[in-house]
């Protein structure tokens, strides 16, 4: 099976303060780049705690985006059970992706 190599992890958030993060504006919101099977990917977690969740992934010419803080018409997913090796990865760094 193939391995998720974590290339870079950002944090996005500016102000991102773990004494401040519940309900309070300090969010911690991750950018991962990693590489699966020879192709770049960019997951992004822009969530803001009890305010709801907001999720970004990038994989090659594939994207899903989902979350409780987007409206219906915003979320989508290019993936299908065919990208199950790179779904059973991604899992295992605790990203539930959603397919199509």
């Amino acid at each position: 099976m193939k391995k998720i190599v974590i290339l870079n992890k950002t944090e996005m958030n500016p102000f991102a303060d773990s004494a401040t993060a519940y309900n309070g504006g300090g969010y911690s919101q991750i950018r991962t780049e990693f590489r699966f099977g020879g192709e770049n990917g960019v997951f992004s977690d822009t969530s803001c705690g009890d305010f709801g969740s907001r999720y970004d992934l990038r994989v090659g010419e594939k994207s899903a985006r989902w979350g409780t803080m987007l409206d219906e018409w915003e979320k989508f997913s290019d993936f299908c059970d065919s990208d199950w090796e790179l779904i059973s990865a991604l899992a295992e760094l605790r990203i539930d992706v959603p397919q199509n």
